[in-house]
């Protein structure tokens, strides 16, 4: 036993395991972040440029309030442990919306590695919504760290007993935590619903992010919402061995596989007789999430399914999934899209794995009863029943696509048909399932209509910039030639300006038609249907906010008036000037 952990045994045995006590060892509000955030540690410790044996001098970080559906979530735990959450944003339009985004592995080499884990589609959002009818921006809460031995055994015997937690915690020598691996997907699933019931017995679950009147609750992972939050939060990855580290932790854009994650070629071997290494000491993710690739593969909600090649899961289903593969793996099998089937059951009992751990989510209840303004809990929420019903008629209708008129026609016939015939008939039977396809079909016209606005208001505000950063390179050559031309002219400088001049020209064709390409854009979403394009505006905003791209959410609220206008009247030559200069003139 190390050093670190022959103090804790002392002081656990001096004072009887007491509170005190665990804040010594690193339990307790006061220092607990030596055990249940150790990367956060780790970085603060490198910064004040401290020894290894002085991590308990830091002081854990204040956490905003959980009513406020922070970016970092702390939860507490029984023996003075805490859970650490990240929050995940998805962009949502409307009760029914979701995210689609392309998971799995585009760079799988043959047909059986891409059955196993080839490109498929998937849809995420999180369980708890901006608003209270379900739209605006929604937040999914994940693991900042897999699930920790200490972690795993304050649950021991539902969290009534601490002994095991004492004892995990005295094992740890500085911020020196392994996750907990060696477990079967019933034991993960066995503790994520012990610690949620243990939560709600904490004051009703106030601890807990709710939605409307019900707390969350504490699960596995499904795989899109795992991979959605391994990638950072992005729809789509491209190559999934492209590692984009959180800011601080190494220099900006893309990271090594060996900066975020132990795997077999690293060059390290775990402490002696673990298969896996202390968490939180490669960098974290684009948004702050620990571990998710290497060390301990990790558990997921999902059974396995193998993948076809027009990117949908075949129906056939067997055991469960683990992604981000481990430490004894090699890096070629290590990626975000990565996945493998691990058995549910073997001959002798649960399927377990040196190297699997898990780390959870914060879900919650779909339909539940509002609140009054007092947090009352009443019957009913009218709200959202009433948002669901509009999102679903607005699929089903899909008013301003192409053939929208034809399809609520033929649905009204079917309709007064149904009626005519009754519900007995081999015919009524036959028109119900024509009008379910109907709706199906419009629906999906629907949801790519909604697509397609969402990337065409994209497009434009792309444009925008591109074609402001080319105003900005053209001013930068002006002036310098300007400042070049003030002085003495050296032969230097003559030829600098000849390089310069040639290369306005290009310049100055490329931000015209950038400029040219956004008010083509802002004409044609124009035409789009109010309501899709104000849903678009929210979602845009919440994607470019989520991926930091500051330099084009400040453009958006102008682009938005400048479909407004062009939804009043044809744009003439004098307003699509003036659109030009307006957005030439925002200030970031």
């Amino acid at each position: 036993m190390k050093p670190h952990g022959l103090i804790a045994l002392a002081a656990l045995f001096l004072l009887g395991s007491c509170d005190r006590a665990r804040e010594l060892v690193g339990g307790g509000d006061g220092k607990w972040c030596r055990i249940d955030d150790p990367g956060f540690v780790e970085q603060r410790r490198r910064q004040l440029k401290l020894p290894r044996d002085k991590a308990d001098t830091i002081d854990c970080s204040e956490r905003a309030p959980v009513a406020s559906l922070p970016d970092e979530l702390v939860l507490p735990m029984p023996c003075g442990r805490k859970m650490v959450f990240r929050a995940v944003r998805v962009a949502v339009g409307d009760a029914l919306d979701s995210e689609t985004a392309h998971f799995g592995d585009p760079d799988a080499e043959d047909a059986f590695r891409k059955a196993i884990s080839g490109p498929w589609w998937g849809e995420v959002a999180g369980g708890f919504t901006a608003r209270p009818d379900g739209s605006g921006s929604s937040t999914l809460y994940i693991g900042k760290y897999e699930v920790t031995r200490p972690q795993f055994a304050a649950m021991a015997d539902g969290g009534k007993s601490c002994t095991q937690a004492d004892e995990a915690v005295a094992a740890v020598d500085g911020t020196d935590v392994l996750p907990q691996t060696g477990v079967s997907w019933h034991d993960a699933v066995a503790f994520a619903d012990s610690y949620t019931r243990w939560l709600l017995g904490q004051d009703g679950g106030a601890a807990l992010p709710a939605n409307q009147a019900r707390p969350g609750f504490l699960r596995l992972p499904t795989e899109a919402e795992w991979e959605f939050a391994a990638r950072g939060g992005r729809e789509t990855g491209g190559p999934t061995r492209v590692y984009e580290p959180a800011p601080g932790y190494g220099p900006p854009g893309s990271a090594r596989l060996a900066d975020v994650a132990w795997y077999r070629e690293v060059g390290v071997t775990p402490p002696e007789g673990e298969a896996v290494f202390p968490i939180g000491r490669k960098a974290p993710n684009r948004l702050m999430i620990f571990d998710m690739l290497g060390n301990a593969e990790e558990l997921t909600a999902d059974l396995f399914q193998p993948v076809r090649p027009d990117g949908i899961k075949a129906g056939r289903r067997g055991g469960v999934v683990v992604r981000g593969g481990s430490s004894m793996d090699e890096a070629a099998q290590i990626g975000v899209g990565s996945r493998r089937e691990m058995e549910l059951y073997l001959p002798d009992g649960p399927a377990r794995g040196p190297s699997v751990g898990f780390r959870l989510v914060i879900a919650a209840p779909y339909f539940v009863n509002m609140r009054d303004s007092n947090g009352k809990e009443l019957q009913g929420n009218p709200a959202f029943s009433t948002a669901v019903t509009q999102a679903w008629n607005r699929l089903v209708r899909a008013e301003g696509t192409a053939g929208s008129g034809q399809r609520s026609a033929a649905q009204s016939q079917l309709v007064a048909l149904s009626a005519q015939l009754g519900g007995n008939s081999a015919t009524a039977g036959m028109v119900a399932a024509i009008r379910s396809q109907l709706d199906e079909a419009s629906a999906q016209v629907a949801i790519r209509e909604q697509r397609s606005t969402e990337e065409q208001l994209l497009a434009a505000l792309l444009a925008a910039g591109y074609a402001r950063e080319r105003a900005g390179k053209l001013k930068t050559m002006r002036d310098t030639v300007a400042a070049a031309e003030a002085g003495e002219l050296t032969e230097a400088n003559r030829e600098m300006i000849r390089n310069m001049a040639a290369l306005v020209p290009a310049n100055l064709r490329e931000m015209q038609s950038s400029y040219d390409y956004y008010v083509a854009t802002i004409e044609g979403l124009g035409k789009r249907p109010a309501s899709e394009f104000e849903q678009s505006v929210a979602v845009v905003a919440d994607r470019l906010r989520r991926a930091g791209l500051e330099r084009l959410l400040v453009l958006l609220p102008v682009a938005r008036q400048h479909v407004l206008s062009a939804r009043s009247a044809a744009p003439g030559s004098d307003a699509r000037a003036r659109w030009i200069r307006e957005i030439g003139a925002v200030r970031v």
